[in-house]
């Protein structure tokens, strides 16, 4: 039986993680958290509550926590677990300065379409218009939706 009341499990890491986010402790995550306003719920504040949650929604090994709204915070309304692949899919637009997920702009006005799958990044391709880069990307998540 696993035990996930530790400082040494995975879960407990999530936990703990998931709140230095929150707090901003490096200039990185405060610009994504703490400066957006991303919090942690009073509720999940302490360990056991969380587990608790985290156990009857389907935590496992392979999974991490992904907000199902990227703008509102950790909460046990807002909150999944997913795999690498469903988040990257799921990135909120912040990541990209075109307002785009997946899509990124290179030099000289071209534009890459990228994904991550099993930590692993995929390059789909680069294309000469945002219409081609965004038919590509779109494609992809329909070849690729049993991820």
């Amino acid at each position: 039986m696993t035990s996930y009341n530790t400082r040494n499990s995975r879960l407990y890491r999530i936990w703990n993680n998931m709140k230095r986010r929150c707090k901003g402790y490096d200039p990185h995550n405060a610009r994504i958290y703490k400066d957006r306003g991303i919090t942690v719920c009073e509720e999940w504040q302490n360990f056991k509550p969380f587990m608790k949650w985290a156990l009857a929604s389907g935590y496992s090994d392979d999974l991490t926590i992904d907000r199902l709204d990227p703008f509102k915070d950790y909460c046990p309304e807002n909150c999944r677990w997913a795999t690498y692949t469903q988040q990257n899919l799921h990135l909120s637009q912040r990541k990209s300065q075109l307002g785009e997920r997946n899509i990124r702009m290179l030099p000289y006005g071209t534009y890459e379409v990228r994904f991550t799958h099993n930590k692993k990044s995929i390059h789909v391709g680069c294309y000469k218009t945002l219409e081609e880069a965004r038919k590509a990307r779109d494609e992809w998540v329909l070849a690729n939706a049993h991820y």
